[in-house]
């Protein structure tokens, strides 16, 4: 899967051995994407709220503040903090 894998590329070097190929793909499958909300931006952050339905059906929302890092001319993700510390 593509998208596994720019995930994995894009996210910083020193978060990669936290990454399971696998529950990223089966995270992804296993739910029904429907809309991406951005909250707010800066340079290194990106608070996001992704809706979903999970397997289930239900309504979800992952809600994450994102930093990045920006390191030989890439940007990379390095780490959140998820909806219930924002």
């Amino acid at each position: 899967m593509a998208t596994v894998d720019y995930l994995i590329d894009t996210t910083h070097i020193s978060q990669r051995a936290n990454l399971s190929r696998k529950e990223i793909e089966q995270w992804a499958k296993s739910n029904n994407w429907q809309g991406l909300e951005i909250v707010n931006a800066d340079t290194f952050t990106v608070e996001f709220k992704a809706s979903y339905r999970d397997r289930s059906g239900r309504k979800q929302v992952h809600h994450e503040k994102s930093t990045f890092i920006f390191e030989n001319d890439k940007w990379f993700y390095k780490d959140g903090v998820f909806n219930e510390d924002i």
